[in-house]
């Protein structure tokens, strides 16, 4: 609820109920759109500019000791321009990780592996997100299984060449 930046949704009161339930209120984001439909049909210059504000979010995020945990295209919106990242669900102070939680497509090898998720592991989901909206499929799109998927993540790296050239520096 402390957290403000402009690409990280708002949480705008929390607290519990008569029965004693938690709850919260956050901005609603009318008409927002995930990451990767906003990047359809993008220039790569806009797609690159929605990538910097979801990694200005977690900038912010890790600056404050939070790791998010479960980056994925749900989590990233545009709403009116703006990339919002939300659903703080999982996230944790960086001393209290543990556990394998998350979206499969989107954990990170030392995730998978059981080690600690860190800085690193909210930046493997940001490249699996620019990997699809730069290619238009998951690097591991033909794993059959979720033990391939994971398999695959643990063991191989994503086609770098299946990423168009043009225009990148």
């Amino acid at each position: 609820a402390s957290l403000r930046h402009p690409n990280i949704i708002s949480v705008r009161d929390y607290g519990f109920d008569a029965e004693g339930m938690p709850f919260y209120t956050m901005d609603v984001l009318e008409n927002a759109r995930d990451i990767l439909e906003a990047g359809r049909g993008a220039s790569l210059e806009e797609i690159v500019g929605l990538l910097i504000q979801a990694l200005e979010a977690l900038v912010y995020l890790h600056r404050r000791g939070f790791i998010h945990r479960d980056l994925k295209p749900a989590n990233v919106l545009l709403y009116q321009s703006t990339v919002k990242v939300l659903d703080f669900g999982l996230s944790v102070a960086a001393e209290q990780i543990t556990g394998i939680v998350g979206t499969l497509a989107y954990m990170s090898p030392e995730v998978l592996g059981e080690e600690p998720a860190g800085v690193g592991a909210d930046l493997y989901g940001v490249g699996i997100i620019a990997y699809e909206m730069l290619t238009g499929r998951h690097p591991y799109h033909d794993a059959s299984s979720n033990y391939s998927l994971i398999y695959r993540i643990m063991n191989e790296s994503p086609d770098v060449n299946a990423i168009p050239h043009s225009g990148l520096a």
